[in-house]
Protein backbone atom coordinates (compact mmCIF):
# COMPACT_ATOMS: atom_id res chain seq x y z
CA UNK A 1 0.00 0.00 0.00
CA UNK A 2 1.18 3.54 -0.73
CA UNK A 3 2.85 5.62 2.00
CA UNK A 4 0.32 8.41 1.57
CA UNK A 5 -2.60 9.77 -0.41
CA UNK A 6 -3.55 13.05 -2.04
CA UNK A 7 -5.78 15.39 -0.04
CA UNK A 8 -7.87 17.39 -2.50
CA UNK A 9 -8.22 21.05 -1.51
CA UNK A 10 -11.96 20.78 -2.20
CA UNK A 11 -12.32 19.02 1.13
CA UNK A 12 -12.08 22.33 3.00
CA UNK A 13 -15.10 23.61 1.03
CA UNK A 14 -17.19 20.47 1.46
CA UNK A 15 -20.35 21.42 3.39
CA UNK A 16 -20.84 17.95 4.87
CA UNK A 17 -17.25 17.64 6.10
CA UNK A 18 -17.50 21.10 7.66
CA UNK A 19 -20.53 19.95 9.66
CA UNK A 20 -18.32 17.44 11.53
CA UNK A 21 -16.70 18.28 14.85
CA UNK A 22 -13.02 19.21 14.83
CA UNK A 23 -11.94 15.79 16.12
CA UNK A 24 -14.22 13.99 13.68
CA UNK A 25 -12.75 16.03 10.80
CA UNK A 26 -9.25 15.13 11.99
CA UNK A 27 -10.08 11.42 12.05
CA UNK A 28 -11.76 11.59 8.64
CA UNK A 29 -8.85 13.37 6.91
CA UNK A 30 -6.11 11.34 8.59
CA UNK A 31 -7.88 8.13 7.56
CA UNK A 32 -7.46 9.03 3.89
CA UNK A 33 -3.71 8.46 4.16
CA UNK A 34 -4.34 4.83 5.13
CA UNK A 35 -6.79 3.81 2.38
CA UNK A 36 -5.89 1.10 -0.10
CA UNK A 37 -6.13 1.63 -3.85
CA UNK A 38 -9.92 1.12 -3.72
CA UNK A 39 -10.46 3.56 -0.84
CA UNK A 40 -11.01 0.77 1.71
CA UNK A 41 -9.61 0.32 5.22
CA UNK A 42 -10.52 -1.43 8.45
CA UNK A 43 -13.79 -0.17 9.92
CA UNK A 44 -13.60 -1.85 13.31
CA UNK A 45 -13.32 1.18 15.67
CA UNK A 46 -10.53 -0.37 17.76
CA UNK A 47 -8.47 -1.34 14.71
CA UNK A 48 -9.15 2.03 13.05
CA UNK A 49 -7.90 3.83 16.17
CA UNK A 50 -4.71 1.75 16.31
CA UNK A 51 -3.96 2.60 12.66
CA UNK A 52 -4.90 6.29 12.53
CA UNK A 53 -4.27 7.40 16.14
CA UNK A 54 -1.57 5.11 17.59
CA UNK A 55 -0.17 7.92 19.76
CA UNK A 56 -3.42 9.60 20.87
CA UNK A 57 -4.45 8.09 24.20
CA UNK A 58 -7.17 10.75 24.55
CA UNK A 59 -9.12 9.37 21.58
CA UNK A 60 -11.08 6.24 22.46
CA UNK A 61 -12.49 3.45 20.33
CA UNK A 62 -15.96 4.56 21.44
CA UNK A 63 -15.34 8.02 19.95
CA UNK A 64 -14.15 6.46 16.70
CA UNK A 65 -17.32 4.37 16.54
CA UNK A 66 -19.43 7.52 16.85
CA UNK A 67 -17.39 9.26 14.15
CA UNK A 68 -17.69 6.41 11.64
CA UNK A 69 -21.43 6.10 12.26
CA UNK A 70 -21.78 9.85 11.67
CA UNK A 71 -19.78 9.68 8.41
CA UNK A 72 -21.92 6.79 7.18
CA UNK A 73 -25.17 8.62 7.94
CA UNK A 74 -23.87 11.64 6.04
CA UNK A 75 -22.89 9.32 3.13
CA UNK A 76 -19.20 10.18 3.41
CA UNK A 77 -18.28 6.49 3.82
CA UNK A 78 -19.80 3.06 3.38
CA UNK A 79 -19.61 1.01 6.60
CA UNK A 80 -20.09 -2.70 6.12
CA UNK A 81 -19.28 -6.19 7.36
CA UNK A 82 -17.71 -8.72 5.00
CA UNK A 83 -15.44 -11.75 5.32
CA UNK A 84 -15.94 -11.83 9.12
CA UNK A 85 -14.55 -8.33 9.60
CA UNK A 86 -15.69 -4.69 9.48
CA UNK A 87 -14.65 -2.23 6.77
CA UNK A 88 -15.21 1.30 5.54
CA UNK A 89 -14.89 2.62 2.01
CA UNK A 90 -14.59 6.25 0.92
CA UNK A 91 -16.82 6.13 -2.19
CA UNK A 92 -15.28 9.24 -3.84
CA UNK A 93 -11.72 8.19 -3.16
CA UNK A 94 -10.71 7.47 -6.76
CA UNK A 95 -12.02 10.72 -8.22
CA UNK A 96 -9.97 12.69 -5.68
CA UNK A 97 -6.72 10.76 -6.28
CA UNK A 98 -5.43 12.37 -9.46
CA UNK A 99 -2.66 10.32 -11.02
CA UNK A 100 -3.30 7.22 -8.92
CA UNK A 101 -1.84 4.08 -10.56
CA UNK A 102 -3.78 1.15 -9.05
CA UNK A 103 -1.89 -1.29 -11.27
CA UNK A 104 1.33 -0.40 -9.45
CA UNK A 105 -0.03 -1.03 -5.97
CA UNK A 106 -0.19 -4.48 -4.36
CA UNK A 107 -3.49 -6.09 -3.51
CA UNK A 108 -4.48 -5.68 0.13
CA UNK A 109 -7.24 -8.25 0.04
CA UNK A 110 -9.70 -5.81 1.58
CA UNK A 111 -13.19 -6.71 0.29
CA UNK A 112 -15.21 -4.13 -1.63
CA UNK A 113 -18.78 -3.35 -0.56
CA UNK A 114 -21.31 -5.40 -2.49
CA UNK A 115 -25.02 -5.88 -1.95
CA UNK A 116 -24.56 -9.59 -2.53
CA UNK A 117 -21.84 -10.50 -0.06
CA UNK A 118 -21.69 -7.85 2.65
CA UNK A 119 -23.88 -6.65 5.50
CA UNK A 120 -24.39 -2.93 5.90
CA UNK A 121 -23.80 -1.55 9.39
CA UNK A 122 -24.87 2.03 8.73
CA UNK A 123 -25.41 4.27 5.74
CA UNK A 124 -26.38 3.19 2.26
CA UNK A 125 -25.03 1.15 -0.67
CA UNK A 126 -24.75 3.29 -3.82
CA UNK A 127 -26.00 1.94 -7.13
CA UNK A 128 -22.52 2.01 -8.67
CA UNK A 129 -21.23 -0.26 -5.90
CA UNK A 130 -23.99 -2.75 -6.68
CA UNK A 131 -23.03 -2.79 -10.32
CA UNK A 132 -19.25 -2.91 -10.03
CA UNK A 133 -18.51 -4.69 -6.76
CA UNK A 134 -18.39 -8.47 -6.47
CA UNK A 135 -19.81 -11.20 -8.65
CA UNK A 136 -23.52 -11.91 -8.62
CA UNK A 137 -24.23 -15.58 -7.85
CA UNK A 138 -26.15 -17.46 -10.51
CA UNK A 139 -28.94 -18.58 -8.21
CA UNK A 140 -30.12 -15.87 -5.84
CA UNK A 141 -33.23 -16.71 -3.82
CA UNK A 142 -36.10 -14.30 -4.66
CA UNK A 143 -36.43 -13.16 -1.05
CA UNK A 144 -32.75 -12.20 -0.93
CA UNK A 145 -33.02 -10.23 -4.18
CA UNK A 146 -35.89 -8.24 -2.70
CA UNK A 147 -33.91 -7.75 0.50
CA UNK A 148 -30.97 -6.34 -1.46
CA UNK A 149 -33.25 -3.79 -3.15
CA UNK A 150 -34.30 -2.45 0.22
CA UNK A 151 -30.67 -1.92 1.24
CA UNK A 152 -30.37 1.20 -0.89
CA UNK A 153 -30.82 4.75 0.39
CA UNK A 154 -31.62 3.96 4.00
CA UNK A 155 -29.85 3.17 7.22
CA UNK A 156 -29.99 -0.51 8.08
CA UNK A 157 -30.08 -2.08 11.52
CA UNK A 158 -28.39 -5.50 11.28
CA UNK A 159 -30.87 -8.21 12.17
CA UNK A 160 -28.36 -10.08 14.28
CA UNK A 161 -26.78 -7.01 15.85
CA UNK A 162 -26.96 -6.58 19.59
CA UNK A 163 -28.02 -3.24 21.07
CA UNK A 164 -25.05 -0.91 21.21
CA UNK A 165 -23.69 -0.57 24.75
CA UNK A 166 -24.01 2.78 26.45
CA UNK A 167 -20.44 4.18 26.44
CA UNK A 168 -21.24 6.25 29.54
CA UNK A 169 -22.36 3.26 31.59
CA UNK A 170 -19.87 2.04 34.15
CA UNK A 171 -19.47 -1.73 34.37
CA UNK A 172 -20.45 -3.17 37.72
CA UNK A 173 -16.91 -4.46 38.25
CA UNK A 174 -15.57 -0.89 37.88
CA UNK A 175 -18.12 0.97 40.00
CA UNK A 176 -16.02 1.10 43.15
CA UNK A 177 -13.10 2.56 41.18
CA UNK A 178 -15.14 5.37 39.64
CA UNK A 179 -14.28 7.81 42.50
CA UNK A 180 -10.59 7.47 41.58
CA UNK A 181 -11.39 8.24 37.94
CA UNK A 182 -13.48 11.24 39.01
CA UNK A 183 -10.66 12.40 41.26
CA UNK A 184 -8.25 12.37 38.31
CA UNK A 185 -10.80 14.24 36.17
CA UNK A 186 -11.28 16.85 38.93
CA UNK A 187 -7.53 17.43 39.10
CA UNK A 188 -7.26 17.77 35.31
CA UNK A 189 -10.17 20.20 35.17
CA UNK A 190 -8.74 22.26 38.03
CA UNK A 191 -5.41 22.50 36.19
CA UNK A 192 -7.08 23.25 32.85
CA UNK A 193 -10.73 24.40 33.12
CA UNK A 194 -11.26 24.02 29.37
CA UNK A 195 -9.86 20.48 29.08
CA UNK A 196 -13.24 18.74 28.84
CA UNK A 197 -14.94 21.42 26.73
CA UNK A 198 -15.12 19.27 23.58
CA UNK A 199 -14.96 15.91 25.35
CA UNK A 200 -17.47 13.67 27.05
CA UNK A 201 -16.15 13.62 30.61
CA UNK A 202 -18.62 10.99 31.77
CA UNK A 203 -17.57 8.62 28.98
CA UNK A 204 -13.87 9.17 29.75
CA UNK A 205 -14.21 8.57 33.49
CA UNK A 206 -16.21 5.42 32.76
CA UNK A 207 -13.23 4.14 30.78
CA UNK A 208 -10.69 5.35 33.34
CA UNK A 209 -12.48 3.43 36.10
CA UNK A 210 -11.39 0.24 34.36
CA UNK A 211 -7.79 1.50 34.24
CA UNK A 212 -7.83 2.06 38.00
CA UNK A 213 -9.37 -1.38 38.55
CA UNK A 214 -6.52 -2.97 36.62
CA UNK A 215 -3.97 -0.87 38.48
CA UNK A 216 -5.23 -2.08 41.86
CA UNK A 217 -6.40 -5.62 41.08
CA UNK A 218 -4.03 -6.79 38.34
CA UNK A 219 -0.94 -4.71 39.19
CA UNK A 220 -1.45 -5.17 42.91
CA UNK A 221 -1.13 -1.51 43.89
CA UNK A 222 -2.43 -0.26 47.24
CA UNK A 223 -5.32 2.20 46.99
CA UNK A 224 -3.92 4.65 49.55
CA UNK A 225 -0.63 4.74 47.68
CA UNK A 226 -2.45 5.24 44.38
CA UNK A 227 -4.31 8.24 45.82
CA UNK A 228 -1.07 9.77 47.13
CA UNK A 229 0.68 9.34 43.78
CA UNK A 230 -2.35 10.71 41.92
CA UNK A 231 -2.45 13.84 44.06
CA UNK A 232 1.30 14.30 43.76
CA UNK A 233 1.50 13.99 39.96
CA UNK A 234 -1.35 16.44 39.44
CA UNK A 235 0.49 19.02 41.54
CA UNK A 236 3.79 18.47 39.73
CA UNK A 237 4.48 21.06 37.01
CA UNK A 238 5.70 18.43 34.55
CA UNK A 239 3.49 15.42 35.19
CA UNK A 240 0.19 17.30 35.42
CA UNK A 241 0.52 18.18 31.72
CA UNK A 242 1.31 14.59 30.77
CA UNK A 243 -0.96 12.44 32.93
CA UNK A 244 -4.30 13.22 31.29
CA UNK A 245 -5.98 9.81 31.29
CA UNK A 246 -6.41 6.74 33.44
CA UNK A 247 -4.43 4.56 31.06
CA UNK A 248 -1.48 6.98 31.08
CA UNK A 249 -1.53 7.12 34.87
CA UNK A 250 -1.44 3.34 35.12
CA UNK A 251 1.34 3.04 32.55
CA UNK A 252 3.54 5.64 34.24
CA UNK A 253 2.71 4.65 37.83
CA UNK A 254 6.06 2.95 38.64
CA UNK A 255 8.00 5.97 37.39
CA UNK A 256 5.67 8.39 39.18
CA UNK A 257 6.18 6.48 42.43
CA UNK A 258 9.95 6.70 42.16
CA UNK A 259 9.88 10.39 41.24
CA UNK A 260 7.54 11.19 44.10
CA UNK A 261 9.76 9.40 46.60
CA UNK A 262 12.87 11.11 45.33
CA UNK A 263 11.36 14.62 45.26
CA UNK A 264 8.88 14.40 48.08
CA UNK A 265 5.12 14.96 47.77
CA UNK A 266 3.86 18.33 46.58
CA UNK A 267 2.19 20.32 49.40
CA UNK A 268 -1.58 20.01 49.30
CA UNK A 269 -4.10 22.73 49.90
CA UNK A 270 -4.71 21.55 53.45
CA UNK A 271 -1.07 20.76 54.20
CA UNK A 272 -1.96 17.15 55.06
CA UNK A 273 -0.09 15.27 52.30
CA UNK A 274 1.94 12.31 53.57
CA UNK A 275 5.64 12.65 54.18
CA UNK A 276 8.26 10.74 52.23
CA UNK A 277 8.79 8.54 55.27
CA UNK A 278 5.07 7.72 55.44
CA UNK A 279 4.97 6.84 51.75
CA UNK A 280 8.08 4.74 52.20
CA UNK A 281 6.39 2.78 54.96
CA UNK A 282 3.33 2.21 52.77
CA UNK A 283 5.49 1.02 49.89
CA UNK A 284 7.54 -1.26 52.15
CA UNK A 285 4.37 -2.76 53.62
CA UNK A 286 2.91 -3.52 50.19
CA UNK A 287 5.93 -4.66 48.23
CA UNK A 288 8.90 -4.99 50.56
CA UNK A 289 11.81 -2.73 49.78
CA UNK A 290 13.65 -5.29 47.61
CA UNK A 291 10.59 -6.45 45.74
CA UNK A 292 9.63 -2.87 44.91
CA UNK A 293 12.95 -2.32 43.11
CA UNK A 294 12.42 -5.48 41.05
CA UNK A 295 8.84 -4.61 40.04
CA UNK A 296 9.61 -1.19 38.55
CA UNK A 297 9.53 -1.31 34.75
CA UNK A 298 10.05 1.53 32.32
Amino acid sequence: MAKGRMLNNKISLNKVVNQLSDRSQLAYTWAIAHLDKNGVMHGDPAVFRSIVFPRRADISSEEIQDYIAEWAKKELVIWYESHDDIWIQFPKFLENQVGLRPDREPETGYPLPSADDCRMLSGYLPEDCRQTSGNVPENIPPNRTEQNRTKQNRILVPDRAKPEPDPERVDDKNLKYLPLAEKLADHIQANDPGHFKNKNRKRLTSSWADDFRLLLERDGRDQDLVVHVLDWCQNDSFWKTNILSGSKFRKQFPQLLLKMKSQGPSPGKNGDDPTVEELDRVARRIYGIDKQEEDIEF
